[in-house]
């Protein structure tokens, strides 16, 4: 039952399944990576837009 061909077959599948799971452990970490980029441009950019807004507002209330 357990012949050295048999023994590399298993191992040579545990290996595959194992560079599957690294493969796909780094796409998500590259992906969250990317969102969390992502994320912080987000915040910088509502945060600018509510900056632009309260001078707006500030504008406006200078004009009336």
């Amino acid at each position: 039952m357990s012949s050295p061909k048999n023994a590399i077959a298993i191992n040579h599948r545990y290996h595959c399944h194992n560079d599957n799971f690294s493969f796909i452990y780094k796409l998500i970490v590259l992906l969250t990576k990317r969102f969390r980029i992502i994320y912080k441009l987000i915040v910088l950019l509502t945060k600018h837009f509510s900056f632009i807004d309260k001078l707006m507002l500030l504008v406006t209330i200078a004009l009336n």
